[in-house]
């Protein structure tokens, strides 16, 4: 079981330890991992594997999604806005958890500046601008 798991981990997860070892404790993933290594090996030509994906990212999602809602600096909104960047080359702008995660982050930086818990600078608002309309590209392709 653990070999079946290490190639594709290796794959998903070159920079990404933590999370394989999640993995290896939840074997009813192994479908997923198996579905979501066919795509990223092959030509990518075909549609991408949304119900092999949510499962799959689900716990990065959750807990990014929770961390965001009570975040109080933008420190830990900027690092939760990084490690979500990462994922753009891998993952579909219309990939709902990461849709969601887009709108909950950008809400909050905009949520901190109204409440003065950060300050309103330029760079803060083109991100959140940047998520919002990210977001809003993503649900147009749902459509």
């Amino acid at each position: 079981m653990i070999n079946t798991l290490i190639a594709p981990g290796k794959l998903l997860f070159k920079d990404s330890v933590p999370e394989l070892q999640i993995l290896l404790k939840q074997p009813e993933l192994t479908s997923a991992i198996k579905i979501l290594t066919n795509y990223k090996t092959s030509d990518k030509m075909g549609e991408f594997p949304f119900d092999a994906a949510e499962p799959f990212y689900r716990d990065r999602f959750d807990t990014w999604i929770a961390t965001v809602k009570v975040a109080t600096s933008q420190r830990t909104l900027d690092q939760i806005y990084n490690q979500q960047d990462t994922y753009k080359k891998s993952l579909p702008v219309n990939f709902k958890p990461l849709i969601k995660l887009r709108r909950d982050l950008a809400n909050r930086y905009l949520k901190l500046i109204v409440t003065g818990k950060i300050k309103s600078g330029s760079k803060v608002i083109q991100k959140a601008e940047s998520l919002l309309t990210k977001a809003d590209k993503g649900q147009e392709d749902l459509i």
